[in-house]
């Protein structure tokens, strides 16, 4: 079962997790190409899109103070 993304959404929330598209690859496991068909709002396959929301769910999600003190 292959998993559609509204890539905004995506971009947003890694984004309040502080860390690059890059970086938030790795943390998943996958290629950055991978990712990067996801944020454009291609599908992914159900293994790519466990790994997503398991890294999203496990980063903490930063706000305010904490989002603009990341930003170094």
């Amino acid at each position: 079962m292959r998993a559609s993304w509204r890539g905004e959404g995506l971009r947003l929330a890694i984004s309040r997790r502080a860390v690059t598209s890059r970086q938030f690859a790795g943390l998943c496991g996958i290629r950055p190409e991978t990712l990067s068909r996801a944020l454009n709002g291609r599908s992914t396959s159900a293994e790519t899109t466990r790994r997503i929301i398991t890294t999203l769910t496990r980063l903490p999600e930063l706000t305010g103070a904490d989002l603009i003190a990341s930003a170094k």
